[in-house]
């Protein structure tokens, strides 16, 4: 394929636009088209022959909402299959660790166009700016990248316009949950040649700023407290708002939080300054707070120690909704089911969700009569069961180790969708389930579907093997 192209290419100045590459046969071109206008234009470029292209343009405007709750659904599918980030080691490189506090730099594109002044815009916008991620530094050089605007005196009738800057990773940048988390990250990876054991726990249990683990027993679980506690106070970081499902560890990490500070009313159970990763992953407005827990998105019933799958709160948000294609997409977006358990149902959604796409429906039309009665149906169904609850722990009464577990996968395909699932053969119960929502839109054979299948169970097998050893 190589010997193709003789190796010769050419870029515009501003690095924007096209590539074009110089092959045996003549020139084609490879890469982003830019659009007239002001509104930015995606597209793809694929030569069909010598000097004849073929471009295929996909028009995204800013602010859109409904691509991006697009997306998100069809990412919950990635479980497993997910490339590994590729800024890391140059993150590393810059890193450092002063006065108590971890100093990072701003992952900037190498080639970039000069960021544009906004103090304009800034000064029509004056407000207040969310809580941020105040427990690492930025790099001095970079901080006149994150300026604001204030005022001198938050009392006087006529203050006058200050301008500040950020010294601190702020919430709402894009890249404010890299920096936080690949810092946590370094900073436990300095432990494993002095405690291989409690890095490699730490590791796997943290997401963002959100941390999960567990022992055999009371005494193990609060030295687990105790040693990761004072393995982020090192580095400046601290860990609060512990939950457990025993109610004798949290009472013990209290009276411990009491000989050092004095922690706020309600603290455990407080939402009112919540964590990046309960924010961003699944809803808040799920939970009984008195006795759940949000974990990475999944309500945690502490007293039952049960995940729940509250359905009954996608037919309260559904209910006024008018039906169109964009509240259908809306509503198979509201429930954040990462281990797949109740895939069977919410494939139903995704498919008629397919077939609105297929027909061209608009998105704020309202959908026809035979679609709009299978989406009643649907949510009918759905208020009959009205909560699903599942064992957080795979083996309850098992009062030894478990010797030894199978994992059991199969996969299957129709015209209408291909899915995965992996059984754990000790307990039959659901591991976890994988349904790629619906079939490609595109035709293709029961067979080659078939395969797909087989490909995605083999990944969720391997991801579900991971997660348990």
């Amino acid at each position: 394929m190589w010997s193709f192209f003789t190796g010769v290419t050419k870029r515009a100045e501003n690095n924007e636009g096209p590539v074009a590459s110089c092959t045996i046969l003549g020139w084609v071109l490879s890469g982003p088209v830019s659009g007239e206008g002001k509104k930015p234009r995606l597209s793809s470029v694929n030569f069909v022959s010598t000097h004849v292209l073929k471009v295929a343009t996909k028009t995204q405007h800013e602010g859109s909402g409904t691509e991006e709750l697009l997306h998100r659904l069809w990412d919950l599918d990635s479980i497993g299959i997910r490339d590994k980030e590729t800024l890391h080691d140059k993150f590393l490189e810059n890193i450092s660790f002063t006065n108590g506090r971890y100093c990072v730099t701003l992952p900037l594109k190498e080639k970039r166009d000069p960021l544009p002044d906004n103090y304009e815009l800034g000064l029509v916008r004056l407000n207040s700016l969310e809580k941020a991620f105040l427990n690492i530094e930025v790099d001095k050089q970079q901080r006149d990248l994150m300026r604001f605007l204030w005022i001198d005196d938050i009392n006087s009738e006529d203050p006058n316009i200050v301008t500040y800057r950020f010294c601190r990773v702020i919430f709402g940048m894009n890249c404010s949950p890299f920096l936080l988390n690949a810092t946590l990250k370094y900073h436990v990876t300095k432990y494993y040649a002095l405690e291989p054991v409690l890095a490699q726990n730490t590791l796997e249990g943290l997401y963002v700023d959100d941390w999960t683990s567990g022992g055999e027993n009371d005494d193990e679980v609060y030295a687990l407290y105790k040693t990761t506690n004072a393995c982020f106070a090192s580095g400046g970081f601290n860990f609060r708002k512990w939950a457990s499902n025993k109610k004798e560890i949290i009472e013990k990490i209290v009276l411990d939080r009491l000989k050092k500070e004095q922690p706020q009313e309600n603290e455990l159970h407080s939402y009112e300054d919540q964590s990046f990763a309960k924010m961003t992953v699944g809803g808040l407005d799920e939970i009984d707070p008195t006795k759940e827990h949000k974990v990475l998105g999944s309500n945690w019933n502490l007293a039952e120690d049960t995940f729940v799958l509250k359905l009954s709160k996608i037919v309260e948000f559904a209910t006024d909704l008018e039906p169109t294609k964009r509240n259908v997409l809306r509503i198979a977006a509201k429930l954040f089911d990462p281990l797949g358990l109740i895939s069977p149902v919410m494939v139903v959604l995704r498919m008629l969700l397919q077939e609105l796409c297929l027909n061209k429906s608009q998105w704020d039309d309202t959908i026809p009569q035979d679609k709009k009665l299978r989406l009643e149906k649907w949510m009918t169904g759905l208020q009959r069961v009205d909560n699903v609850r599942v064992n957080r722990y795979y083996f309850p009464g098992q009062k030894t180790k478990v010797k030894s577990a199978v994992l059991h996968g199969f996969g299957d395909a129709s015209k209408g969708a291909y899915c995965a699932v992996v059984y754990l053969c000790i307990e039959s119960e659901d591991v976890a389930a994988k349904t790629r929502g619906v079939a490609p839109s595109t035709p293709m054979t029961i067979p080659r579907l078939e395969l797909l299948a087989a490909l995605i169970l083999a990944r969720l097998v391997s991801a579900v093997r991971e997660a348990l050893t």
